[in-house]
């Protein structure tokens, strides 16, 4: 192949399309991701790879803080209020004006409450990639280089808001006639806040990573007969759209408008009879990112019916996964098959207003702030067509594999299936 016509490739395809919501779909450069190397020798040896990775899913359940599962829209609170989103505005304020028409009603637990029911969130995330790998004299092992380029496509749909108020006295029928019987027009009117089903896609943040591997052959061992250690380093680009502030149900398609800078380690032992057993810690620290924000002005208000807005500054809490997985390598011809068990957790993250108007305790009570994580168990099976095409220089594989979201907290859940192609020379 010309080398004009594979820097071109590169160029087009070396990128993997995903994005970073609060969901156990994989990341563009997720390890489950791996495919077996082509090792050939000399002139023969690969030195490029590019591919496609694809994955989809839908459900109507989450997680909640208390690793409930619940309907989708009850990840953060089992109800939104519409009194409490009316609360803690500036003085003379629209808003501030409706909550005196509706005093003396307060909110009990159930007036003003509307329940999110019948839910589902979709998602197709499809990933574009490219690598090349190098050889230094003065480097021991090999250093890899791939970029991604993520795309996705998101939607939550079939929203229901359902009026929880009894309206059995004056209070309730009060509320229901200011506020609760025309919810989307009132935090349309008072906050420009679009509380309909939501559906984005797009691209998200490109990533570039460097990664370095090395073999260490085991010849004096009985059974273990190599060792391979990887680290990578990387950069994602805050190239993917941000969530929309004036859309309740938005999610961002990347890191929210962050620069991240992802890195992990890994350890591969290969044991007789082609099995082989993997462990990874991955890491990912996302940089303060300051922008115009959905602010709480009411520590007694919910995550949907947010109507103020002020800049603020985020500071993202770091990004940890731990990846464990056990695989029959070319047990049928270059048929391979793998069981993976995956953990994700992320921090506190925390906002810091640039307005004297918002309280950084209050903005900081918010339920997407806080903590999330989940648990997968990943099945997949691999065909590599390396002994099939032994005198090509274009060796082609294949993979397929079922995800099952097994627990989590704060983090929509999905069984996903996915595939992916790829395409040595």
């Amino acid at each position: 192949m010309n080398t004009k016509f594979k820097f071109l490739l590169i160029f087009i395809c070396s990128f993997n399309l995903k994005a970073y919501a609060p969901t156990n779909f994989h990341r563009p450069y997720d390890t489950n991701f791996r495919m077996n190397a082509w090792r050939g020798r000399g002139i023969n040896e690969a030195k490029f790879r590019i591919g496609g990775n694809f994955e989809y899913g839908n459900t109507t359940k989450a997680r909640n803080w208390n690793s409930g599962k619940v309907d989708l829209l009850a990840m953060y609170q089992s109800s939104q209020s519409s009194i409490s989103m009316l609360l803690g505005a500036e003085p003379g304020s629209s808003i501030d004006n409706l909550s005196k028409e509706i005093s003396p009603a307060t909110d009990d637990g159930v007036r003003g409450h509307f329940k999110l029911s019948g839910s589902k969130y979709e998602e197709l995330a499809y990933t574009l990639y490219a690598q090349r790998y190098f050889n230094f004299e003065s480097i021991p092992g090999r250093v890899l280089f791939t970029s991604y380029f993520p795309f996705r496509d998101m939607k939550i749909s079939n929203v229901t808001w359902e009026d929880q108020t009894l309206g059995v006295n004056n209070d309730d029928l009060l509320v229901q006639s200011k506020i609760t019987n025309d919810i989307f027009g009132i935090a349309s009117s008072l906050g420009g806040l679009d509380l309909y089903n939501w559906h984005e896609s797009g691209i998200s943040d490109v990533v570039l990573m460097f990664a370095w591997e090395n073999n260490f052959k085991q010849e004096s061992k009985r059974n273990l007969e190599n060792v391979k250690l990887t680290g990578k380093l990387g950069v994602t680009l805050p190239t993917g759209k941000k969530k929309d502030e004036n859309k309740a149900l938005s999610l961002p398609l990347g890191n929210d408008g962050a620069v991240g800078l992802p890195c992990s380690a890994q350890l591969d032992l290969y044991f007789k009879n082609n099995i082989t057993l993997g462990i990874e810690l991955e890491f990912l620290k996302l940089f303060d990112e300051t922008r115009l924000r959905r602010l709480k002005s009411d520590t007694h208000q919910t995550e949907f019916l947010l109507l103020s807005k002020g800049r603020a500054r985020k500071e993202f809490s770091p990004t940890w996964k731990f990846n464990l997985y056990l695989q029959a390598e070319h047990f049928y011809r270059g048929l391979s098959a793998m069981v993976a068990f995956q953990n994700s957790k992320h921090g506190n993250d925390k906002l810091f207003s640039k307005s004297n108007s918002f309280d950084n305790g209050i903005i900081n009570s918010s339920q997407s702030l806080y903590d999330w994580s989940y648990h997968n168990l990943i099945f997949q099976v691999n065909y590599d067509f390396f002994k099939n095409l032994k005198k090509s220089t274009f060796k082609p594989q294949m993979s397929f594999f079922y995800k099952i979201g097994l627990a989590g907290r704060r983090t929509i859940q999905a069984n996903t299936v996915g595939w992916q192609v790829a395409f040595n020379f």
